[in-house]
Parts: C-alpha cells; structure tokens; sequence
C-alpha cells in the first residue's frame, strides 16, 4: 500500500519555563491528535512521575498520646501537617535517607534547620514551628522515593519503632493543564497546537518531568510493535530538525 503523509509536530519549543513552572508548545497536530497526546501527557504526569516525601518523624519530649510539645507554640498535629509539606530530594539514585533539626528559642523552625547526608531540602523557607525562649524542638525524619499517595498505615517496615508515621504524597506535580488551538501549515488551516503547562514542587523541573512521562509512554507503546515492523517515514529529519532547533534557540 503507498504510504499516506501523517503530519506530526514539526515545531516543539518551551514558552515559559522556570525551575517550577513550564509552558510547552507543539505544533502542528492532525486534527483531534493534540487532544489525545495533552490527554495522555497529563495522565502520566500526575500518576507516574516519582517524587520523595517525608513518611516518618520522631520529635523528642512527646509523651505517649500527647498533643503539646513543651516550648513549642504550635500542637503536634500542626507540626506534622507542617513536615508533609516539605520538598527535598535525595542525592544520586538513594531511596531514602534521614535528616535532623534541633532548633533552640526563641526563634521559628523552618526547613532549611534539616540537616542529614544526602539530603536537600527545596524549601527551606517553610516555617515548621515556634520554638519558644527557652523551648527546644528536636525531630528526626525519614524520607523515602514513591509514587502517588500512600497513607501512614501503608509504609509497614519502613516506619521505625518510636516515630509517627505521616502519609505522604510522593508526586512532584502540583498541577498540569493543557489546551487546544487551531494551527496553520501552509494553506491548510484545519491542524491543531497543543499547549501544556506543568507546575511542580521545585523537586524536578518541568522539562525534565515532561521527558519522563514522554519515555514512559514510549516505552508502553513499543510493547505494541512487533521486532522488525516497519517504520512510517513522514519526514522525521525535518521534524527532528525544527525541533532541536527551536530548544537550541
């Protein structure tokens, strides 16, 4: 059978792009196309990419069933919703790691306090607790490399005798968005640009997310393609060419 021309994105570039936020652009689509693959994208992204997140935290002084820390302004609880709101990363291709934060008052506890091999921590600026003068917080954390949301009753062996644990949500995207415009080639104005916006936690930056969910779909579809199949050829040197081009610039 002769082969039928099947237009694909020809030009690829990052509007907008910061180490948590990204703004993709990618044209030109067969008409529905755009939809299918922002649809796809977005799907991936919010499922499947790994993250880290805090799963357990011992803090020093608190009686068993106890709701107050001593010298601390803030309860147990609001602590603890404090810490799943930290964002660090682990070195290399870790898994988990721990830190520690001993904060004397009269001062606030943030997370830049965390120290701990291996560890850094996105968001040091986030406030965890007052210590009041005279009061000393003292916690130690571990965090662990997931998927998804996982909640405390879930992380089994990987909580230590003495410590809390806290459910955690691992997925380093905030938010993705993405939308369809009409796009021109030529005389033909009937194809469609896909627009998609990534917002992350500052873990993983948006281009390096988007290539993830991108090889991860890849990599489900060529499960589908017999070994020695053949390959379509609508002109992928000029695509791939416009392409690099466009991230060059």
């Amino acid at each position: 059978m002769p082969r039928l021309m099947f237009q694909r994105p020809r030009h690829i570039e990052w509007e907008n792009l910061s180490p948590t936020f990204g703004r993709m652009a990618a044209e030109p689509f067969e008409k529905g196309y755009a939809l299918t693959v922002g649809g796809s994208l977005r799907r991936v992204l919010l499922s499947a990419i790994p993250g880290t997140a805090v799963v357990w935290v011992k803090v020093a002084g608190v009686a068993a069933g106890g709701d107050r820390l001593p010298g601390i302004e803030e309860d147990l609880a609001n602590l603890l919703l404090n810490l799943k709101k930290l964002v660090v990363r682990l070195a290399g291709h870790a898994d988990s790691g721990t830190a520690h934060l001993d904060v004397r008052g009269p001062r606030a506890a943030t997370g830049g306090d965390f120290t701990g091999p291996g560890i850094e921590v996105v968001t040091p600026e986030l406030h965890l607790a007052n210590v009041t003068a005279g009061g000393k917080l003292a916690l130690e954390i571990g965090i662990h490399s997931g998927r998804g949301y996982v909640s405390s009753d879930r992380h089994g062996d990987a909580v230590p005798a003495g410590a809390i644990g806290l459910d955690a949500a691992f997925s380093p995207i905030r938010r993705v968005n993405y939308q369809v415009e009409m796009s021109r080639l030529g005389n033909i104005t009937d194809y469609e640009k896909l627009i998609v916006e990534i917002t992350t936690d500052g873990s993983i930056a948006p281009d390096h997310a988007f290539l993830q969910a991108s090889k991860l779909l890849r990599d489900h579809f060529d499960l589908f393609t017999p070994a020695g199949a053949e390959e379509e050829d609508d002109e992928p040197s000029a695509a791939v060419a416009s392409a690099e081009t466009t991230r060059d610039a």
